[in-house]
């Protein structure tokens, strides 16, 4: 690691553990001549800890029971020095926050970074992917990998803080009728639209926005076939899990009219907050709400909108990336253990606020910074998800629903249809 890279992790360890605040570290990170682009996309993971405070406990109803035969004792004292092989997404393997923990248990995290979510399947059916212990699963990809048989089951005895999870996780695709786990679901967020205060005025009151005149030129995109095609469908009144073709066509010609009001397709959130710090774009058809919290020179809201553009109720998306072991893992105790630090205590807590993202375990809400928790309704999770969906994802396989290489074909026509 180059000296500069020491330094900016440094920087990063820093910000997330509330000593300096977002402003200061843009000014340090710009001192060490980090680009723009570098800069959004440390920041696209980091929620600051700005305005630390106390919080009462939430009160979402309280998770299920578990099943019968089920613990919530801690683990045994079982071994789990040695290599941990992740294969995730940068950020995930939360730099500083977890090397404390890594260095008092002897873990060395070897971490190889995601670009995509299907390079996860890639890998683990291939060779290369033997001896991997742990991985990332959004939640609307945990079916095709139970079909893929790449996931091994986990038990509360094994993560005890399974069974702690707000109602929301303790179903499937996470939690599985026989009390076990497909996978650790740990941090989440919220999808919708992002736009400018001080450039929109008054808080949007329809999706229908995007489409308005006066903001030709001034929208963007992220670049996402699935969570485009999924919230284009729930905006539209149907379920992304099961669309049909005739629906699919619908969704397909909304998104054209999207995209022609459109400046630009950003691969990244970094880019995308780049564009509004810049004053370049006013809206941001599928924002993330992380994007408010550490956005410099700009102020972001992200909403969904109360009303779709046909009048109904305003419906928007949200997504939950997971830890997943694989059948193959080497050192499953150390990806057990690790798991177990994503949902419990002040390391969950700093996961979230260095992630901008929520936490699915109610006892760790209280421990997170002001900022980030002020995020998410906790105190009413049930009815945040009747108007936010999580899907379960496109089948890969079916005659009767458009399938996931449906959608990305789609999606690739609708942007050579725009251009």
């Amino acid at each position: 690691m180059s000296k500069r890279d020491e330094e900016a992790r440094d920087l990063v360890q820093r910000l997330s553990a509330g000593k300096m605040s977002r402003r200061q570290f843009m000014t340090r990170a710009s001192a060490l001549g980090l680009t723009a682009g570098a800069i959004g996309s440390i920041l696209a993971a980091c929620g600051g800890k700005d305005d630390a405070a106390p919080a009462t406990a939430p009160t979402e109803p309280a998770p299920t029971e578990s099943a019968p035969g089920e613990s919530t004792a801690p683990a045994g004292t079982v071994d789990i020095a040695g290599d941990l092989d992740h294969f995730t997404w940068e950020g995930y393997d939360l730099p500083g926050i977890i090397d404390p923990w890594l260095d008092a248990n002897g873990v060395s995290q070897n971490v190889t970074l995601i670009g995509v979510q299907a390079d996860v399947e890639a890998k683990l059916l291939s060779p290369a992917g033997k001896g991997v212990d742990l991985t990332s699963a959004n939640q609307a990809f945990i079916q095709s990998y139970l079909d893929f048989g790449i996931v091994r089951p986990i038990s509360v005895e094994e993560v005890p803080s399974l069974a702690k999870l707000f109602p929301r996780w303790q179903q499937f695709p996470y939690r599985n009728d026989d009390g076990t786990f497909n996978v650790v679901p740990w941090t989440w967020g919220s999808l919708g639209l992002t736009y400018s205060p001080e450039r929109v005025g008054e808080v949007p009151e329809s999706w229908e926005i995007v489409f308005d005149p006066a903001f030709k030129d001034r929208v963007v995109m992220l670049d996402d076939a699935q969570n485009n095609v999924s919230l284009a469908a729930l905006i539209l009144g149907f379920n992304p899990d099961e669309l049909t073709q005739e629906q699919f066509a619908e969704v397909k010609d909304f998104l054209g009219r999207v995209m022609k009001q459109s400046k630009t397709l950003a691969p990244s959130f970094g880019d995308i907050v780049s564009l509004f710090a810049a004053g370049e774009v006013d809206l941001n058809f599928l924002g993330w709400i992380g994007t408010d919290v550490f956005i410099e020179g700009a102020e972001t809201k992200t909403i969904v909108p109360a009303k779709n553009p046909d009048g109904s109720l305003g419906r928007s998306l949200a997504f939950c990336d997971c830890a997943m072991i694989p059948p193959d893992a080497d050192n499953v105790p150390a990806a057990l253990a690790f798991s177990e630090q994503l949902i419990s205590g002040q390391i969950a807590a700093d996961a979230a606020a260095y992630l901008a993202a929520g936490t699915t375990n109610p006892e760790v809400v209280a421990l997170i910074d002001e900022t980030t928790r002020a995020l998410f309704p906790y105190d009413d999770l049930g009815a945040f998800f009747e108007r936010v969906a999580l899907p379960n994802g496109f089948p890969r396989e079916s005659d009767e629903f458009v399938t996931f290489d449906e959608t990305v074909k789609g999606w690739e026509d609708v942007k050579a249809a725009a251009l």
